[in-house]
């Protein structure tokens, strides 16, 4: 049984509120990034190689629970933040992401840890994005290590990029818990100038 929390992954914009968070493995992004041509037969290996220098700015994302009851988020099996570009490149992680310069024997299907942090009311729950985005890349058309993985993996897999300037939406979900739907809230930035970024709940 899913929580509120648990979105099904491929979402917050540094751009969601209402768009559903990439779920373990069930990677289907549409218009990937395969298309790309750059070697003979349209084979682009160059996008299975990560593009991250290790010195990306990070963004510091605070939660901030300012109502009279306590707030949470899924420990493991959730999102409580969460950045989308329309190419669909996202952020952080995730759950599970295939990567692309990696082959999995297996994938999981799905998440069923419910335990939740809770976010008391009052209090904050603090993150950090490391200013990385994973990117869509279709890895048979690429030819990526990915490609390779086990019949459960997703056909997408995602390379790792350092995030280009330019603005992006921030979104964060708290869940007052009891079965209720989880809250919603977004921000935008302009990165990398601003490192820090507050939702104010609820």
């Amino acid at each position: 049984m899913r929580s509120d929390l648990y979105l099904a992954y491929g979402t917050w914009i540094l751009c969601l509120a209402t768009t559903a968070l990439v779920g373990c493995g069930a990677d289907t992004t549409p218009g990937s990034s395969g298309s790309a041509s750059g070697s003979s037969g349209g084979v682009t290996a160059s996008l299975c190689t990560p593009k991250v220098s290790g010195t990306a700015t990070s963004v510091e994302i605070v939660l901030k629970n300012m109502g009279p009851t306590d707030l949470g988020y899924l420990t493991s099996c959730g999102l409580p933040w969460n950045i989308e570009t329309p190419d669909g490149s996202y952020a952080p992680a995730g759950v599970f992401s295939l990567l692309c310069e990696q082959m999995a024997s297996s994938c999981p299907l799905d998440c069923n840890d419910n335990t939740m942090t809770p976010v008391p009311a009052g209090t904050s729950a603090k993150f950090t994005w490391d200013g990385v985005l994973y990117e869509p890349v279709d890895a048979a058309a690429n030819e990526c290590p990915a490609m390779n993985s086990g019949a459960d993996c997703p056909k997408t897999c995602r390379r790792r990029i350092d995030a280009p300037p330019g603005m992006y939406t921030v979104a964060g979900s708290l869940s007052p818990g009891g079965g209720q739907a989880a809250i919603t809230k977004t921000a935008t930035i302009m990165y990398p100038s601003q490192t820090t970024v507050e939702l104010v709940f609820p």
